[in-house]
């Protein structure tokens, strides 16, 4: 389903269709017998200058991946600009680097938590001049990235909406609705952003 993925549809897609997907080889694992390289491969119309990747990784239920991106200019010398190996991410991933020349991108799984596949649903390279402050790759983010917007989502914890906590109301609540809460003592609330970023703040209101 190598079509899938630069086809622009981010919206119809199940566990059938709707994806481009790899096996997840094992770690240090090189190209196989007939050459072909690790992971989902794009070329490129011709050499552009970009610097954000925007991927929906699939997304129809709770589960994370990892995985970093590479680029290059003839398939022989590959520079890694994403490195989100050590992280779990999901659903759509902002990704900004510094501009590079690229002819081809390589996008590589390296974990799923659910199984030995990994599963792009879109992708769109561009060049985005918006000004991003990254420290040590990754984005350190001027506005809330705890939104379901953002493809935040909350993975543990009782509401009667799972992601209430994240819906950005904070006037229309009442005993019955329009909050999160655990047990005291017992279990947690807790909330998985779509990406790593590095923050140094947050607010809640109880």
């Amino acid at each position: 389903m190598r079509s899938a993925l630069l086809d622009g549809n981010s919206v119809t897609y199940d566990m059938e269709l709707g994806y481009t997907r790899h096996t997840i080889a094992e770690v240090g694992a090189a190209a196989d017998a007939s050459g072909n390289e690790p992971g989902i491969l794009i070329e490129l119309g011709m050499p552009c200058i970009i610097n954000h990747i925007s991927m929906l990784l699939w997304d129809r239920d709770l589960r994370s991946y990892s995985y970093y991106i590479e680029v290059s200019m003839d398939r022989k010398e590959w520079l890694r600009v994403v490195d989100h190996t050590g992280f779990h991410c999901r659903s759509w991933q902002s990704l900004y680097f510094t501009p590079r020349v690229v002819k081809y991108i390589r996008i590589v799984g390296t974990y799923n938590t659910v199984n030995k596949v990994f599963h792009v649903v879109s992708m769109e390279a561009s060049y985005d001049p918006t000004p991003v402050i990254l420290e040590r790759g990754l984005i350190v983010p001027k506005h809330n990235v705890a939104r379901v917007e953002c493809s935040a989502s909350v993975i543990e914890g009782v509401s009667r909406s799972r992601n209430a906590l994240l819906d950005g109301n904070t006037s229309n609540y009442d005993w019955d609705s329009g909050y999160t809460c655990h047990q005291l003592g017992s279990g947690a609330i807790l909330i998985q952003l779509s990406q790593p970023y590095l923050i140094d703040s947050m607010r809640l209101v109880d």
